[in-house]
């Protein structure tokens, strides 16, 4: 289960690395960003002026570590109706 989890941590991570990478949200459609990193909201603070380099890296980091959190989540909803399936299977 660990490893199962580490994925899903790892998979939270994903969207903000691209984001990261490529430099804009522009490009994505918004829809799209707000279903794969929820979190993303967090960044709303930041507003639309300028900000110190110390507030634009808190707030991606919340935004990244609250997303892997998400993720962590879903995926241990998945793991627990998947084992509460598989068990209800088992004793049918």
């Amino acid at each position: 289960m660990r490893i199962y989890l580490l994925k899903w941590l790892l998979a939270g991570l994903v969207v903000p690395i691209l984001l990261l990478t490529t430099g804009s949200m522009i490009a994505w459609n918004q829809e799209l960003l707000l279903i794969l990193w929820p979190s993303s909201i967090v960044l709303f603070s930041l507003g639309a002026g300028p900000n110190e380099f110390v507030d634009v890296v808190w707030a991606w980091s919340i935004g990244t570590v609250l997303n892997m959190v998400t993720y962590v989540f879903v995926g241990l909803c998945i793991y627990v109706a998947l084992y509460l399936k598989r068990a209800h299977r088992e004793h049918s």
